[in-house]
Formats: structure tokens, C-alpha cells, sequence
């Protein structure tokens, strides 16, 4: 074979397996992927947790007020938006980040005993104690988005960048992009599996449409899928197909927004499934049975279980779960009855949904025409061979 031929291999492989990535969009359903129950994880900012193993085992497997223990999420999403201060990493948080910046919170990541690390040893032991869980859990790891603008972030291979050049914001991103993709593959990890990355930007307001396409088409070329969640009403949430993205989620904004009605519920479920799009859950510490917005709180979280029920979220869709920062864990180990009540609720829907779901990595088994039992993949289970 000569080079001239391998190279159209190449490129109808990745061709297709763009296309493959992109089937998970289907306009008029809500979009299903590779992870039933994507727990969103803020962790880097030096005001976040150290997020160790101990700190992770309430996400990976609840116990129930009877005592019985069961798998929880199947996925990560590790995210940040705020290094300290001014020190951001997307755009309207802050005043931007350098290349140092990025290097730190990629360092954030790979820590010894934390993040990725912690969360991998975390599986290990609760493998240990309950066997296998019958998938792989996912992970999905963010992209830093470039501060429009900035001329002091640095180099890539000797050429210092200039963010009023959208070449070189994809310089920067598809650097960034390659060395954590490469990190993850020489780390190990035994139970961990890098399923895509998340672009930070919740709407294309400060960046346009043409960079997350870009980054879109470095991430397909790499085998991963590309992940969004844009807010209610964001710019171009409804065009997340046309940009590359494999997987949207909409944030509904309904349990931190003053003076909604369910109505918002009602819009955001019927936009997600008219566009092709998934959900996002939303609950955090303003739940607390002691914080005063506790009554208010539950009033919202009965609605979106309730709403997301009747519409069929819970029964066909992949959702992903906007925690807070640590509500998830300080409520299942609260001593109050009453939280550790919401969180059962909620962690018995996500335990049930492994089976009634098949996204973790399960396959459907279907009788073939000459009788036997063939194996259907879903769309990111698909081989490919040239």
C-alpha cells in the first residue's frame, strides 16, 4: 500500500467515525449516549476540594437508609471555570488564563491521590466490596477556552500566540487538547475510560460558532466524543449538530432561577427532545434541610424528578447532574434524616437506571435471521477496520 493510499484511508476512517460520533443528535428524541448519569465534578480552583478518594466514594456507589449499597454515576465530568481569583478559564468569568495557568490545572488533574487518581482507587475498592458494577465508568475531561483578545499566553512550539487570531486560539486548545489526551492514555488507569471532552463555553456569545467547530474536528481525529451544556436560552444551543458536538445537554436553570414557574421545566424538556438534546439535573446546598431556601429548594427538585418522569427523561435520555460543589456528599452523609432522604430519591432513580438504561458500555442482544443471537452496538461501540 503506498502512502498515497493510506492517507485516504485515513481519511474516510475518521471521516466516518466524525459521522459515527455525531448519530447520537437526532432531532425529535432525547439524545442517549455512552453515559447513562454524568456527575458534573468541580475540581482545580484552589478553593475547591482536594477531591481524594474518600471524597469521591459517595458519588461512586450510595448506601440507602435500609443498607443496601448500589453503583451510582457511570461518568465524570472534571470542569473548571476559576483557577483563584481573576484567573479564569472562559471567557466573562474573569481576566483569562496564560499557558502556566492551563499546565497547573492539567497538573490538578493527574495529582497523585486525587481527581482522576482518586477517583480510579475509589472504583477499585468498591469493586472490591461489590463486585463488578457490569461497565466501565467514563470519564470526560474540559477544554479551556482561549480569552478573546489576549497576547500574553504563551507558546506553542516556539511561536508565541495571539488570541485576537482564531488559528492560534485553536493552537493553543488542540495543544492543550493533545498533552492531557497523552497524559491520560500513560497514566494507567484500570477502571477509568477517557470518553470525550467538554467544551467550558456555556454558549457561543464570546467565542462564535466556528472555534468549537474546530475543536469539534481535533477531538473526533483523536476517537472521543465532544461534549456540551449550554444554559436555558444560550446562543446556538439549538445548533450543537451543526458544530460538532456529539453529546448537549441543556441546563433547564429552573432550580437556581428566581421566579420561575415549572413552565421553564416544561420548555426545556420540549426544546432538549426537539433539537435531539439530553438534560441536565440540577440540585445543590441551597437543598440543605438547615439553609433557608430549603423549602423552595425541594419544591424545585420535586418538580424535575416529577417533570422529567412524565416526559420520559428518566426512561430514555442520558442526563447529566449539576451538584454544587460538594451538596451530592454532604447530604447522603448528613445526620439529618430529612437529606439524606432527597439523596436516596435521587441516587435510587441513577442505581436503576443501569438496568433499565443501556449506555454504560451494555449491548442489546437481538435474534438475527438465522436464528442466532447477534450483538447490536450502539453507534460509540461501532469497530472500525481499514
Amino acid at each position: 500500500m503506498n502512502t498515497h493510499h493510506l492517507r485516504l484511508l485515513i481519511a474516510a476512517f475518521a471521516a466516518a467515525l466524525t459521522m459515527a460520533a455525531s448519530a447520537a443528535i437526532t432531532p425529535g428524541k432525547f439524545a442517549a449516549g455512552p453515559i447513562n448519569d454524568l456527575a458534573l465534578i468541580y475540581q482545580g480552583g484552589s478553593f475547591r476540594p482536594d477531591w481524594t478518594q474518600s471524597e469521591f466514594e459517595p458519588y461512586v456507589t450510595h448506601t440507602f437508609a435500609d443498607g443496601t449499597r448500589r453503583w451510582t454515576f457511570d461518568g465524570f465530568l472534571f470542569l473548571e471555570f476559576r483557577r483563584q481569583g481573576d484567573v479564569t478559564y472562559a471567557n466573562g468569568y474573569g481576566k483569562g488564563s496564560t499557558r502556566a495557568d492551563w499546565e497547573w490545572l492539567m497538573n490538578r488533574i493527574f495529582e497523585r491521590g486525587k481527581a482522576l487518581d482518586a477517583l480510579d482507587k475509589c472504583i477499585s475498592q468498591a469493586k472490591r466490596e461489590l463486585g463488578d458494577p457490569g461497565f466501565k465508568h467514563k470519564v470526560v475531561l474540559m477544554l479551556p477556552s482561549p480569552e478573546n483578545g489576549r497576547t500574553d499566553w504563551g507558546s506553542v512550539n516556539g511561536r508565541r500566540l495571539n488570541f485576537n487570531r482564531i488559528d492560534d486560539k485553536q493552537a493553543a486548545v488542540e495543544w492543550y487538547l493533545q498533552t492531557i489526551y497523552d497524559r491520560f492514555n500513560r497514566a494507567g488507569f484500570k477502571n477509568l475510560e477517557l470518553n470525550g471532552f467538554y467544551w467550558i463555553e456555556e454558549t457561543t456569545s464570546a467565542t462564535g460558532r466556528e472555534l468549537p467547530t474546530r475543536v469539534s474536528r481535533m477531538v473526533h481525529k483523536l476517537g472521543k466524543l465532544m461534549y456540551w451544556i449550554p444554559f436555558f436560552g444560550a446562543r446556538n444551543n439549538d445548533q450543537g449538530a451543526a458544530m460538532g458536538f456529539d453529546m448537549v445537554y441543556l441546563q433547564p436553570n429552573y432550580f437556581v432561577g428566581e421566579g420561575l414557574t415549572t413552565q421553564r421545566l416544561t420548555d426545556a424538556i420540549t426544546n432538549a427532545k426537539r433539537v435531539g438534546s439530553a438534560l441536565e439535573m440540577e440540585i445543590d446546598e441551597g437543598a440543605y434541610y438547615q439553609a433557608k431556601t430549603h423549602n423552595e429548594a425541594l419544591a424545585h427538585f420535586d418538580a424535575y424528578t416529577s417533570a422529567y418522569e412524565r416526559a420520559g427523561v428518566w426512561q430514555s435520555a442520558s442526563v447529566a447532574y449539576y451538584l454544587g460543589g460538594t451538596a451530592w456528599a454532604d447530604m447522603a452523609k448528613s445526620s439529618n434524616r430529612r437529606d439524606r432522604q432527597v439523596i436516596d430519591r435521587l441516587a435510587r432513580i441513577i442505581a436503576n437506571r443501569h438496568s433499565t438504561l443501556n449506555s454504560s458500555g451494555q449491548t442489546q442482544k437481538a435474534p438475527a435471521a438465522n436464528g442466532s443471537d447477534t450483538t447490536k452496538k450502539k453507534w460509540w461501540q461501532l469497530d472500525w477496520h481499514f
